[in-house]
């Protein structure tokens, strides 16, 4: 997804399978459609009642005719001729016991499904090896960088750390909610992304009590709107600085802070120019490379 997300990576196999039943899983299997692929399935180790997703993604992926395969753990890649050509999968059921789930084997032949990719959507690892050991972040138990708890700034001042921001959450009032709102603007947070919180039976927070749809999509909406104001805010504190721009594809761009920036001239891939930044829209920022000064 990170590789979508820089451009570094644009088309993907006709047959695609995703491994995982996360968020994530949701999010590369719709993205796949996206990048080309034409018969993409999620195959889920679990019973589809036990997916971790949130219910609205799986409906989203649905809604695209993306099928789930339930109960399919994977056990080898099929490899031909030195090239990816399937999975093999072996099918099972789940037994209950004691809150306790197991997975049993139920005896039937593996699957084979053919594929030309596969999205490994199944980390649980935290995954911050891209941050150099040098650059003055401390890291601290389960290798886990150290943060200040109301603001999550890091122990180098101008890097934070942050996750998703769920609006109506069980038990979620006003006043929390409020709380959300004010901790984006204190720790000057300039990119969110809002999840609506969405109830999965069985669950500790289906237990709870529940906020109403209604609100939820309210809140939703005013995070997305603070968190707009935050970017917004953001870009007019670049206007005028001069940026030196790693051109990626099409005269775009990221500065050393990860801002996406347009160049006003056609400039060779893997290029580094210096920008200075003139304007900004809805994609970015907008800069002229310094020579053209």
């Amino acid at each position: 997804l990170a590789s979508v997300a820089f451009e570094h990576v644009s088309k993907i196999g006709k047959k695609v399978i995703v491994l995982g039943g996360g968020n994530t899983a949701m999010d590369c299997c719709r993205t796949a459609i996206r990048l080309g692929g034409k018969q993409v399935g999620v195959y889920v180790r679990s019973p589809k009642v036990d997916m971790k997703a949130s219910d609205w993604e799986i409906e989203e992926a649905e809604m695209e005719n993306i099928p789930i395969f339930e109960n399919h753990v994977p056990k080898e890649f099929i490899i031909k001729d030195g090239k990816l050509r399937g999975m093999l999968f072996e099918k099972v059921t789940a037994h209950y016991e004691n809150n306790k789930r197991k997975l049993v084997p139920t005896g039937e032949p593996l699957v084979e499904v053919e594929c030309d990719d596969v999205l490994m959507a199944i980390g649980q690892d935290n995954a911050f090896e891209w941050i150099e050991k040098d650059l003055g972040i401390e890291f601290g138990e389960w290798d886990m960088p150290k943060v200040n708890k109301t603001t999550m700034q890091s122990s180098l001042p101008k890097v934070f750390f942050g996750g998703d921001f769920i609006s109506g959450f069980p038990t979620e009032d006003d006043k929390a909610h409020q709380k959300s709102i004010d901790l984006i603007k204190a720790a000057d947070i300039t990119y969110v992304h809002v999840f609506p919180y969405s109830d999965r039976e069985g669950t500790p927070a289906s237990k709870m009590p529940k906020v109403s749809g209604a609100d939820i999509k309210k809140r939703a909406k005013d995070l997305r709107i603070v968190a707009e104001t935050q970017r917004q805010k953001f870009f007019k504190t670049q206007v005028g600085t001069i940026q030196d721009v790693l051109i990626e594809k099409n005269s775009v761009g990221y500065a050393p802070n990860y801002s996406k920036i347009k160049v006003n001239q056609i400039v060779e891939c893997s290029s580094i120019v210096s920008t200075k930044i003139l304007d900004f829209d809805s994609e970015g920022l907008v800069g002229c490379v310094n020579e053209n000064l």
